[in-house]
């Protein structure tokens, strides 16, 4: 894989990395984001960066650029998509944010051009499987699920919020649905794909996500008082997590295998 594209996907890591600090100390989210958040808020919104952040790192050990192409979709997309909420917000809502996000503005301004500068370089053949395969439909359940919440969570941020499973705010409701339509548009990619290859970081960051996502709500159990969406929630990021730690052992194994195998003929 080449220098540039590996430079490219550390300097995104390094920005979301920088907020999923705010696993440790959600406090800290405060000081990267533009609009205050909770504690638990805090910790959701560092799950989401850090799931992107170490998936972007996990493909440092990418073998060619074509794997990395559905997670820098997916950047592309919910850089695109937060920069858009966050331009709107300061024109239709501008005593919200205290101080001009210039940082956040300007991170928000290059990501997007920098992923879609590296889509451009490597390039990309539309590819589909003709075989049958059980986690193509994972894939595309996957897809759909966050397509729908994250188009209810940055359209519909009134209705999004009075089924949350805790008390969240207009922005952070759109900032949560940027992020879970980016994760749709990388799911939907890698239904489509018949690599294991390009499709294992995008499975990987979803398994992170799930498994962030439920430890960050274990923390803050308290706040979950909802009789029908606190099971809802920690069912659909259970089976999440199940999901998609099941299909990168049914990949992963065979290939371990192989390797074994190799060695010891080599010996």
């Amino acid at each position: 894989m080449p220098v540039w594209l590996r430079l490219i996907l550390l300097l995104v890591a390094a920005e979301t990395l920088r907020v999923a600090i705010g696993l440790f100390n959600p406090a800290l989210v405060n000081s990267f984001l533009p609009w205050p958040s909770s504690p638990l808020n805090g910790r959701f919104i560092a799950a989401l960066y850090g799931a992107v952040g170490l998936g972007l790192i996990l493909c440092q050990a990418a073998r060619s650029p074509q794997e990395v192409r559905i997670l820098l979709a997916g950047a592309l997309t919910a850089s695109s998509l937060i920069l858009s909420v966050t331009i709107f917000r300061l024109i239709f809502d501008r005593g919200e944010i205290a101080a001009f996000p210039t940082l956040w503005l300007c991170f928000y301004i290059i990501d997007p051009l920098l992923s879609a500068f590296a889509l451009r370089r490597i390039g990309w053949t539309p590819t589909m499987s003709v075989v049958s395969d059980p986690s193509r439909a994972v894939w595309r359940l996957t897809a759909i699920a966050f397509g729908l919440v994250g188009l209810a969570s940055l359209l519909a941020p009134s209705f999004t919020r009075a089924v949350w499973p805790w008390a969240m705010t207009e922005p952070q409701s759109q900032l949560y649905g940027s992020f879970f339509l980016a994760f749709a548009v990388a799911s939907a990619l890698a239904s489509w794909d018949p690599e294991w290859l390009e499709v294992r970081w995008p499975a990987l960051m979803i398994m992170l996500l799930a498994a962030l996502v439920l430890l960050s709500s274990l923390l803050h159990l308290g706040r979950f008082t909802g009789p029908i969406s606190t099971p809802v929630w920690f069912g659909a990021f259970s089976a999440l997590l199940f999901a998609f730690a099941m299909l990168t052992l049914r990949h992963s194994l065979p290939e371990m295998e192989v390797q074994s195998s190799r060695e010891r003929g080599d010996r």
